[in-house]
């Protein structure tokens, strides 16, 4: 076996500096070997020969092992029908045969639709604050899980809600898949086979699929996890004052996406993000030859999630603000009884497939049932199969053997740490009544009505852990080739023979969105609200549909009994009032009219009211205004104007120095 360092030398007259060892490495896919885990890798056979134009300065390497995978053809055509069979296999549940869609999609389609309705009357530049759709109107940009700037929502301004959401399931399925390719080869310096394999592995994880099958459309940013981390690793590996200008690019990057998962709706995923990267770059501290800059990388870290903060200061003010009043405390935080449940579910969820009926046998201190979706984090059986023979091969080979030594004090705490990462998502899934007190005490905490989803931190760790044993592992490196292409298609036969059967059987309806979206798009309806109710007939050229739920507004009625999941699932906090069916405009009970000021739900003592009033009948104009989508006077308090100018300050200058630096560097290159 041949290992290489800054001094070694091929059998020969030729002394390699790091330079050419490097072009040797990228040339054959070859890894390094490191310590303590060390997994051999196969001898490689090389030719050298020296050039007779630049004896002195130029190398020929020959390969005798180059694969496929090194062909970027092959490359291409291999990524292309990985990520078109995703897209296949998945679109079929949207919708399904019979035209259904998942539950979900009865909160999210209506609200993309409300967001084309903003659009066309306002623009794009004005900022949606608030909706009289559904609710006899309420906030829309404090609400946490409003979606108006997000790719589905901008999407939708050229293609109907339903072909939006099947484009952003393709588009964030590619980003995903291509994400995780470049960070294990670029970043771990991981083969180009590992990279398709891990690529293959993140793209098909069950958390993205199941949750855009179901209707939590939300979720679509997580696909962005590799993009962050690759910005967080990118040239961590030490300090160096003349990288400023690349860590700076990467700093800005890695805020923008926080600040993109913040404005689509996924703030409360961005905790078991932020964890899967840390525990992620612990993984590649002990694996890779190149020794991490922890301070370097932490503060990249730190700094990207400052940066998404100050974008997102005006949204984060104002959901707080909205939150304070309506408060997600209402259900109790559940539990798992017993840790032996603990790791049954955690190995079904992530390596089998989910089993709901159990998971919610031994579950305590539940009010909701969870159903299969939330407990879909699938990564197949591969990288189970792959991490066993990664720790036999190193039982084997290091511990039986003898050779195993700890390296130094360092690798030792990196290996404390990631196991005291890794363990966090199934201690906040164990349940005692005293623990559980506590949790529910903590702000984050408090809101949440599960933890099961920080499982979805699991997802890029073990298919790192499971790509470092396809690349290091020596008999599996000898048959890169085929046991990639084998791993692939075990992937893609893990979804197919999937029980599905949920997804098939949900049993929302698409087509009246279709239809209204097609109608306003020809001139045909006009955005506006005249009428509050829970049930009207919407009448077409073809057919009359009868209308419920949030999709009334399509009828110009706004549902008095709104499904929104921060009033809680039964609508225990909404607060409904004086609100009645009938006309909008028309007076109510104590001088108010039968429209809500979504104001008072957010800013209600600046607007002199209480959380839930309605307009007065002296507001006439600003109600008026607001059923035909405009915009209306409303007060905000100093602390939202100060966070207003911090989002706009923030975002216009990082998109300023982004270009700036990139421009910088491309020049300097």
């Amino acid at each position: 076996m041949i290992c290489y360092n800054q001094s070694a030398t091929i059998p020969g007259t030729i002394r390699h500096t790091p330079q050419i060892l490097r072009e040797i490495y990228k040339a054959e896919q070859k890894t390094f070997t490191i310590t303590p885990t060390d997994f051999r890798v196969p001898k490689v056979s090389r030719k050298t020969t020296m050039s007779k134009k630049k004896k002195k300065n130029t190398i020929e390497i020959k390969a005798s092992n180059l694969q496929f995978y090194d062909r970027t053809g092959f490359l291409i055509l291999l990524s292309g029908f990985i990520i078109l069979s995703f897209y296949m296999i998945n679109k079929n549940f949207i919708p399904t045969d019979e035209l259904r869609l998942g539950h979900d999609y009865s909160l999210f389609l209506p609200q993309l639709l409300d967001g084309v309705y903003w659009w066309k009357v306002n623009g794009l530049f004005t900022v949606p604050w608030f909706t009289p759709s559904y609710g006899g109107g309420l906030p829309n940009f404090p609400n946490p899980q409003s979606i108006y700037y997000s790719v589905p929502q901008f999407l939708s301004f050229i293609l109907d809600p339903l072909t939006s959401v099947r484009y952003t399931l393709l588009i964030f399925g590619t980003v995903g898949f291509l994400g995780f390719y470049f960070l294990l080869v670029n970043q771990v310096n991981f083969s180009k086979a590992a990279g398709i394999l891990g690529g293959t592995l993140f793209l098909y994880n069950g958390f993205f699929s199941s949750r855009m099958m179901i209707g939590h459309l939300t979720f679509h940013s997580f696909m962005l996890l590799p993009l962050l981390m690759f910005a967080c690793l990118n040239n961590s590996w030490k300090w160096d004052r003349g990288l400023l200008r690349k860590h700076l690019v990467d700093i800005l990057i890695g805020g923008l996406v926080c600040a993109y998962m913040i404005y689509s709706g996924a703030i409360h995923i961005l905790p078991p993000v932020y964890l899967a990267i840390v525990a992620s770059g612990l993984v590649i501290g002990i694996i890779n030859q190149k020794r991490i800059h922890y301070t370097l990388f932490l503060a990249k870290i730190l700094l990207t999630i400052i940066i998404g903060l100050a974008i997102s200061a005006a949204k984060l003010n104002a959901s707080l603000s909205y939150l304070s009043f309506f408060p997600r405390d209402l259900y109790p935080l559940p539990g798992i009884e017993g840790l032996g449940n603990v790791l049954r579910i955690f190995l079904k969820s992530v390596f089998i497939a989910p089993d709901a009926d159990f998971a919610n046998l031994v579950t305590k201190n539940k009010e909701i049932v969870l159903e299969q979706h939330e407990y879909d984090f699938n990564i197949g059986i591969l990288p189970l199969i792959l991490i066993s023979i990664g720790a036999l091969y190193f039982i084997r080979a290091h511990i039986i053997n003898r050779t195993f030594t700890i390296r130094n004090f360092r690798f030792s705490i990196e290996v404390l740490l990631f196991g005291i990462f890794f363990s966090i998502p199934l201690i906040l899934n164990y349940y005692t009544p005293d623990f559980n007190k506590f949790l529910k005490s903590l702000f984050y905490f408090k809101n949440s009505s599960t933890n099961i989803r920080w499982f979805s931190m699991y997802i890029p760790l073990l298919i790192l852990l499971s790509c470092t044993s396809f690349d290091k592992v020596k008999w599996l490196t000898t048959h890169r080739f085929i046991l990639g292409l084998g791993g692939i298609l075990l992937v893609l036969l893990n979804v197919l023979i999937l029980d599905r059967s949920f997804y098939a059987k949900q049993n929302y309806s698409p087509l009246l969105i279709s239809a209204a979206y097609q109608n306003l798009k020809s001139g045909g309806l006009r955005p506006e609200i005249s009428l509050m109710g829970s049930r009207m007939i919407y009448q077409t050229e073809q057919v009359n549909f009868i209308v419920e739920g949030n999709e009334l507004f399509i009828a110009g009625c706004s549902n008095i009994n709104p499904y929104e999941p921060l009033f809680g699932y039964r609508r225990e906090n909404f607060p409904r009032k004086q609100l009645v069916e009938g006309e909008a405009m028309k007076e109510v009970e104590g001088g108010f009219l039968n429209i809500k000021n979504p104001a008072c739900f957010v800013f209600p003592s600046e607007n002199h009211c209480r959380p839930g009033d309605h307009f007065t009948t002296k507001q006439n104009e600003a109600a008026a205004q607001f059923i035909n989508y405009h915009q209306f006077p409303f007060s905000i308090p100093l602390i939202q104007r100060i966070s207003n100018f911090i989002t706009l300050l923030s975002l216009i200058s990082t998109i300023l120095l982004l270009v700036f630096f990139l421009l910088c560097n491309k020049k300097k290159s």
